[in-house]
């Protein structure tokens, strides 16, 4: 079913799990659902005091949509950087309409007090705004954001198929630790797997450089510092993501030490068969000791007729989180996904 308030609802528990809960969240979340434990994030701030926040011109945007607690902000990849993709490939329909897009900015009203800046990465096959249909996808999670104080960058990026397809890991176990090279090379654009090609144009990294780069030509100022020397810096941003999106926030949050993690519907990469006995039950990366994710950094919601929800609560338990704790469920799924 799709409700405006019950949307509204998931979106308010979205902004729990992603740590930017505002002061008067309403109180049905905790009857209807339970849930995640206060963190203080109520008083919650990533920016200096001193920072006087003024959204930029909307024409710097390729489309743009008012909304209640600001305005969101289109931008078309290929425009910023003429070697990036805004599609997948010419030729075919799934390739041309799934994936990929242009990226999404919400910028809050002028006179919002600035929390911060929230990155959110889409779900496979997914589009931060869809150009042919003029529609921004997430524009409730996105509106909750602005209304919560967070600068929030949805960024397209290589997500034509799922981690866990058999265009990438299940059709590809004899790889060993397939999941993890796979989200490497999405994120980094370096040539680490030889299942994936992502140039580095279409990099998760290079385009936030390249939009953050495009937004400070603009005389725009983030709250935060977002890159040094081209490096991103990622322990000042909180990031989240639904599905495959939520994947990658957690993987930079374990390797590249995050602000904050935020899981929508995610949560888990399928194993490889490298080697194959023992048979392991989860991808290589979330195993990986020699480096510690830091779990009170970390947020997941998930519903409960998710097809997948039993893996993820698998990948919850490898990482260590707890119910009520670290993660929520609700259900059934009260909203429709138009990701």
């Amino acid at each position: 079913m799709h409700n405006d308030r019950r949307v509204l609802f998931v979106a308010l528990l979205a902004m729990m799990a992603c740590g930017m809960k505002e002061d008067d969240v309403d109180p049905v979340i905790d009857t209807d659902t339970g849930s995640i434990q206060d963190t203080d994030d109520d008083d919650i701030s990533d920016t200096d005091e001193a920072y006087v926040y003024q959204p930029p011109s909307p024409a710097i945007c390729d489309d743009m949509l008012e909304t209640e607690n600001g305005y969101l902000c289109a931008v078309r990849p290929s425009r910023l950087d003429e070697q990036a993709r805004d599609i997948f490939a010419s030729g075919e329909l799934g390739d041309e309409n799934l994936g990929f897009g242009y990226h999404a900015m919400a910028f809050p009203s002028a006179g919002t007090t600035i929390k911060g800046v929230y990155i959110h990465f889409t779900g496979s096959m997914g589009r931060p705004y869809h150009p042919r249909s003029q529609k921004f996808p997430s524009q409730q999670l996105l509106d909750e954001a602005m209304a919560a104080g967070f600068i929030t960058l949805q960024i397209a990026y290589h997500n034509r198929y799922a981690v866990n397809s058999d265009r990438e890991c299940i059709g590809s176990s004899d790889v060993d630790n397939c999941a993890g090279l796979v989200r490497y090379e999405k994120i980094t654009g370096e040539d680490v797997s030889s299942v994936v090609d992502v140039p580095l144009a279409d990099s998760i990294i290079q385009r936030i450089r390249t939009l953050v780069s495009y937004c400070n030509e603009e005389g725009f100022e983030f709250p935060v510092r977002m890159t040094a020397d081209g490096v991103i810096q990622w322990t000042t941003l909180r990031l989240g993501g639904h599905s495959q999106g939520a994947g990658h926030a957690l993987y930079i949050t374990k390797y590249w030490d995050a602000a904050h993690a935020c899981l929508l519907g995610g949560g888990y990469d399928v194993p490889d068969a490298v080697p194959s006995i023992p048979l392991e039950g989860i991808a290589d990366w979330y195993i990986d000791a020699s480096v510690a994710v830091d779990i009170s950094k970390i947020r997941a919601l998930v519903a409960v007729d998710d097809s997948s929800y039993d893996a993820f609560l698998r990948g919850y338990d490898q990482l260590g989180l707890e119910e009520g704790v670290h993660w929520a469920s609700f259900g059934p799924a009260a909203y429709t996904d138009w990701e």
